[in-house]
Formats: structure tokens, C-alpha cells, sequence
């Protein structure tokens, strides 16, 4: 998290209060302006429909309460309690979620795992074209310092003969 190429992906559980989550703290503490960290909320089905806490969380959804630069996603988990299910099962009980109650208002690019694919894709190539750049210079002031380092080594001493001739010349200089 505190890489600071990287994109930070906070994940909150709607199971738990996020102003209790701890993930939230080291987000933030990583990453202050909140330029680089995404909001993830997971488990939204286990809100009660109506209740003050699916109205934060929703508000939170909408950037609203915690703000993040890249802003929030949320995905409800497939019930594991179902048994055997496909992605294709996953997707469509999702979609099917967010299409009613409090969920349907938000828009469809902050709900549901295609979307976040999408969303995911598009951050991290602008991560990448802002970072590649700097990125690029550091290897190259690297290179530079390493390079000027080898060079203070002196000549390369490739055989067994040109090694002891080296040291030989050390110790007599001694």
C-alpha cells in the first residue's frame, strides 16, 4: 500500500460498520489525498432493506461519506450456502440484486464485477501511461549510478590469470 505506484483496493464488508473497518485507516494513512485507492464494498445483501445502514453504505457508494479520487464499486458475493453455481449463475443473481430497492438508483458502472473489470482495466492503464515515465527515469538513474560504480572497479578480471596478476599488483603496492 505504501508503494506509491501502486492502486490500493479497500475492501469493506457491508456485514461490518465501515468507520470500524480498519482498512479504511490504512488506506488512508498509504495514500492521504485518496488519489490512487478504490473503494470496494462487498456484501450488500446482508443489509436489511430500508435500514439506516443500507442508506450509508449507499452514501458511501456515492463517494460520499469516505472519499476516494477513484471513487467506489460494490459486488455482492454469491450465497456459498446455494452450493455449485456457475459465473454465469453469479453475474445474473448479481445483476438481479442491483436492479431493485436502494440499489437500482446507482449507476450501473459502480455496481456488479463486469463493471468493475471494465473499471479496474481502464485505472490501471492510467496508471501505468502516469507512472511509466517515472518509472522509466528511475532505471535509468539507477543504471547510471550502478554503471558508474562498476566503472570505479576498474578494468574486468575475467581469467584466473588476470585475478592473480591483480591481487599481485595490490599486495606488492602494500
Amino acid at each position: 500500500m505504501k508503494e506509491p505506484r501502486s492502486i490500493i483496493l479497500a475492501v469493506v464488508s457491508a456485514k461490518n460498520d465501515f468507520a470500524n473497518q480498519i482498512v479504511l485507516k490504512l488506506a488512508r494513512d498509504a495514500d492521504p489525498s485518496g488519489k490512487r485507492t478504490l473503494g470496494i464494498i462487498t456484501k450488500p445483501d446482508t443489509l436489511a432493506a430500508g435500514s439506516e445502514s443500507e442508506t450509508m453504505f449507499v452514501s458511501l457508494a456515492k463517494n460520499q461519506n469516505v472519499e476516494f479520487r477513484l471513487g467506489w464499486h460494490i459486488l455482492k458475493n454469491m450465497d456459498m450456502e446455494k452450493g455449485q453455481w456457475t459465473l454465469k449463475q453469479r453475474d445474473a443473481e448479481e445483476q438481479e440484486f442491483f436492479s431493485q430497492g436502494i440499489w437500482k438508483d446507482l449507476p450501473s458502472l459502480l455496481v456488479g464485477i463486469g463493471s468493475l473489470r471494465t473499471r479496474l482495466s481502464k485505472v490501471l492503464l492510467s496508471q501505468i501511461a502516469t507512472e511509466l515515465p517515472s518509472l522509466i527515469r528511475e532505471i535509468e538513474d539507477k543504471t547510471d549510478h550502478y554503471r558508474t560504480r562498476l566503472r570505479r572497479l576498474g578494468e574486468p578480471r575475467i581469467t584466473i590469470d588476470e585475478q592473480k596478476s591483480y591481487l599481485l599488483n595490490i599486495s606488492q603496492s602494500f
